[in-house]
């Protein structure tokens, strides 16, 4: 090696030292300033030492010669440290590591796009709420960890969840969010201190905030049971399907009769709608895309067991604008073909797609049908409660540019690969399932043979039960041994149970009197909690609330403050947040919800409680 190459080696060595040194000495120059302050007895606020000292390290840095780094901290005399080597040098990397390790092994909770869009600070045409069962799915996830069948990463990321101290949950009857936004200033702590999203509220599909938030599993006896009444418990913690839709599509008012069919156990829930690309009327950026879009009926009726299910599918071709219409049949429960044509696109044709779609330019010289006249004869045909059913469905009602509220996908409910992201085709499900080949056809596909098969298949669904054709759940797949499938939701339930036991976790709520009842029919779910308490004032809540918060895992505290004048209501709903986040242990969680009104959204916030200075 050349003496120049020696020299630049020696160079950045030198360089990789001082950096090295200087983040140290940074570290503690805070660690002792911290201390100092302390012993002293003044309150620390979180800053940054001294300017002197970042800029003197910094500069150092930057320097083009080797001088050594200059502690400032001794009033402007600059003192040059000696140059680090062999076992000094390798004992500061070791502190690196440890320090390093240690950031790492502590919880985190950020946003992701979907929790971001969310955010109040959002402007509302822009903004798109979140779901209450995603805030359940986060306190499941922080309770069971990554044992729990849906975790909470449509939204956020939640790091070293085990490494949590505790959970703080505190409910507000009587705000939403509106609340926050007419009146910002009014709620100091709460602006200042936690990032608020809004969330759907349950009452505007007729549900309650203790309602979902029943669903969480605490305990290995309470799993059995929501898997004996869902058919499993990664049904019963997406059990949404048919309720969160009523908060996006305009319903009558109707009293629901609370019993769970086989139809209704296997409707995707709106959160599986977005996830699966269907057009939903939402609000913001997400609903932009469908604002050319219309609805199948004027008002929808609520779906029961008795409701008409018909299978749709279409084929397309692509256009200057696009994939466009052509075909569409709609077939019913008796397998006959309620309504099938034709349709002339709006655009000019520049691929047929013969090949899959069996359309030619033949077929389509004499057409005037249009979109608008297919969804005209939809809208006649399909009843308010009616349920659609397809092979990714979601394609054909794009096609349609029409949104349903009630879908069962063939894609989601058969699943032969162990994976929930991976599905088969209708043709694969077919012959499996049903002994049948279609698509096979050199002219194409046929729409009123794809509408046939899916619907036989969500018939045969409905015969054999809910877990039959996915593995997933332990069910049965013709020409495959039973033996062969691991009941996934017993093993899941042994597991998370273990873990509770293990972590010795307990859960407590304390509720208002005045809206206890709202937990009347949760007796499952009471039954399993290590404290159930109830209080009647503002302070005895709290009082309870904040015993709780320090004496067990989970805490959820649900104080009902719609009683209190509105001129004091902020105020104190503010006081008794800043009360409880000040319970909630450092590496601890609070969670924040305000549950709303029928017509008012929900709003929630999350925050990890960090280590006060010292």
């Amino acid at each position: 090696m050349s003496a120049g190459a020696e020299d630049k080696k020696k160079k950045r060595l030198e360089k990789k030292k001082r950096k090295i040194e200087a983040y140290l000495a940074i570290a503690e120059l805070n660690d002792a300033d911290k201390k100092r302050l302390k012993t002293e007895g003044e309150e620390v606020e979180q800053q940054p030492p001294v300017d002197v000292d970042k800029d003197a390290i910094k500069s150092q840095l930057l320097s083009s010669d080797n001088a050594a780094i200059t502690n400032s901290c001794d009033a402007g005399n600059e003192e040059a440290k000696p140059q680090v080597y062999g076992q000094e040098y390798m004992e500061i990397k070791q502190r690196l590591r440890e320090r390093k390790k240690m950031l790492q092994n502590l919880p985190n909770f950020r946003l992701k796009s979907v929790g971001e869009e969310a955010l109040l600070s959002i402007a509302k045409h822009h903004r798109v709420p979140l779901f209450m069962s995603d805030i359940q799915a986060l306190l499941t996830f922080c309770v069971c960890g990554d044992k729990t069948p849906y975790w909470p990463h449509r939204w956020c990321l939640i790091q070293k969840w085990n490494r949590l101290s505790n959970i703080v949950c505190v409910i507000l009857d009587g705000l939403g969010v509106n609340e926050l936004e007419e009146n910002k200033e009014k709620f100091p702590w709460i602006s200042a201190s936690l990032e608020m999203m809004e969330v759907v509220s349950p009452q505007s599909y007729d549900s309650t905030v203790a309602a979902d938030l029943a669903l969480i599993p605490v305990s290995g006896r309470q799993r059995s049971k929501l898997i004996q009444k869902f058919g499993s418990l990664e049904a019963a913690l997406e059990n949404d399907s048919y309720t969160t839709v009523k908060a996006m599509f305009p319903m009558k008012s109707s009293t629901s009769s609370g019993e769970i069919s086989g139809k209704m156990k296997l409707l995707l829930s709106a959160k599986q709608m977005i996830l699966e690309s269907y057009p939903l009327p939402l609000q913001g950026f997400a609903g932009e895309r469908y604002k050319d879009y219309i609805l199948t009926k004027h008002e929808y009726t609520e779906v029961h067991d008795k409701s008409p299910i018909f299978s749709i599918d279409c084929e397309m071709c692509r256009t200057e604008e696009g994939n466009e219409l052509t075909k569409v049949c709609v077939v019913n429960e008796k397998l006959e073909v309620v309504y099938q044509t034709l349709v002339k696109p709006d655009n000019k044709i520049v691929d047929y797609v013969t090949r899959f779609s069996g359309i030619t330019e033949d077929m389509l010289k004499d057409v005037t049908t249009r979109l608008s006249d297919v969804q005209k004869k939809l809208k006649d045909i399909l009843p308010g409660d009616s349920i659609l059913v397809g092979q990714s469905l979601n394609f054909d009602l794009n096609a349609l540019k029409m949104m349903h509220p009630y879908v069962i996908d063939t894609s989601v409910i058969f699943n032969i690969s162990g994976e929930r992201g991976r599905k088969t085709k209708l043709s694969t499900l077919a012959c499996i399932f049903l002994n049948k080949e279609i698509q096979m056809s050199v002219k194409g596909h046929s729409p009123e043979e794809d509408a046939k098969a899916a619907m036989s298949l969500v018939l045969l669904k409905l015969k054999e039960g809910y877990r039959y054709g996915d593995v997933l759940l332990g069910g049965d797949v013709p020409g495959i041994k039973e033996s062969t499938y691991i009941d996934k939701d017993e093993v899941l339930v042994s597991n998370i149970s273990k873990t509770i036991v293990g972590m010795e976790k307990t859960v407590s709520v304390t509720v208002s009197e005045s809206c206890a009842h709202t937990y009347d029919n949760l007796e499952q779910f009471k039954s399993e909690l290590k404290l159930f308490q109830t209080g009647a004032s503002y302070k005895e809540i709290l009082e309870m609330g904040k015993a709780g918060a320090v004496n067990h895992h989970l805490s959820i505290t649900h104080l009902d403050i719609s009683s209190v004048k509105e001129e004091k209501r902020a105020k104190k709903a503010d006081n008794f947040c800043r009360e409880m986040h000040d319970h909630t242990s450092s590496h601890g969680m609070f969670v924040l919800i305000l549950p709303g009104e029928r017509t008012v959204n929900a709003s929630a916030g999350v925050k990890i409680i960090r280590p006060k200075a010292t």
